[in-house]
């Protein structure tokens, strides 16, 4: 998978002569100016139960069989779970990107939000909690994996 370039950022301008790019080092010295770099943020991708992968794009979604974005996250990724289970509400929880990885929050579903590996050690979600790999809306399963 090819990834797109990093945004780039101007140089700060320097406080000594409001050159954009810093004072020049002297000839035949090293130019030691630190350069600012945009961070990366990984792409995360999301396995739906119906092996479907979804590539998570901002820093929410809202999942559902017909999900519609909260007032809270207006801006937040829709991504529609093809139901087989018949467990998961229309809008049934949002996932939010922290700076450790991401949360779940259960947007008052029928089902539940459950939080682990496998349905039999999967811990109900009481507002929100972290994801670990795998989580649950009703009984779907879902996946949550970091990007190479």
């Amino acid at each position: 998978m090819a990834f797109p370039p990093a945004a780039s950022r101007a140089p700060a301008p320097d406080a000594r002569t409001g050159d954009a790019a810093g004072p020049a080092a002297p000839a035949g010295e090293p130019d030691d100016a630190t350069m600012l770099v945009a961070r990366r943020h990984g792409t995360w991708y999301l396995a739906l139960p119906d092996r479907t992968v979804v590539a998570l794009t901002g820093d929410s979604a809202v999942l559902g069989r017909n999900p519609v974005a909260p007032p809270h996250a207006p801006r937040a990724q829709v991504v529609t779970v093809d139901d087989v289970t018949r467990t998961v509400s229309k809008t049934h929880a949002l996932l939010t990107r922290t700076a450790t990885g991401w949360t779940v929050t259960d947007l008052d579903s029928t089902n539940g939000v459950f939080v682990g590996d496998t349905a039999d050690t999967a811990a109900e979600v009481d507002g929100s909690a972290p994801i670990g790999d795998a989580f649950f809306l009703g009984d779907a399963r879902l996946v949550l994996r970091a990007g190479a």
